[in-house]
């Protein structure tokens, strides 16, 4: 039964064969330093370029500011201040079509379908691996 629970886990991808970007654009709403700090790191490394916000106020100001260059938005659902539900709403109201991956360390199903029933176009759940995001990421932008 407890297998049934865990989640599957993609096949191993060698780090050359992970999906690359092509200098698109993220904005990172993360108020954990570590998080953003890693985030960058690996989106950096994978061809993209990252712009970063450590609270949903900072987040919904700079998508205004780069709305136009922003092709997706990574939202930790843990945000004090300003809420992720918020900012979800806020982001959604100016842009009907922007791709937004929750990220959450919540692990219950009811948690993600709500997530996802406020508008984010997917979900990751905490703890990741550099290569399930780089993989979710390539989903999300060719898709």
């Amino acid at each position: 039964m407890l297998a049934q629970q865990v989640k599957k886990m993609p096949e191993k991808v060698k780090g050359s064969d992970l999906p690359k970007g092509e200098g698109e654009t993220i904005l990172v709403v993360e108020d954990e330093e570590r998080s953003r700090d890693f985030l960058r790191a690996v989106l950096v490394m994978s061809g993209y370029k990252v712009i970063l916000a450590s609270n949903g106020t900072e987040g919904v100001l700079s998508f205004t500011a780069y709305r136009n260059e922003i092709k997706l938005v990574l939202l930790d659902m843990g945000l004090p201040g300003l809420s992720s539900e918020e900012v979800l709403s806020m982001i959604r109201a100016l842009e009907s079509d922007m791709k937004i991956i929750a990220v959450s360390g919540l692990i219950n199903l009811e948690a993600r379908s709500a997530v996802m029933e406020m508008g984010a176009s997917d979900y990751l759940q905490k703890p990741y691996l550099s290569d399930e995001l780089l993989i979710k990421l390539h989903e999300n932008l060719r898709h």
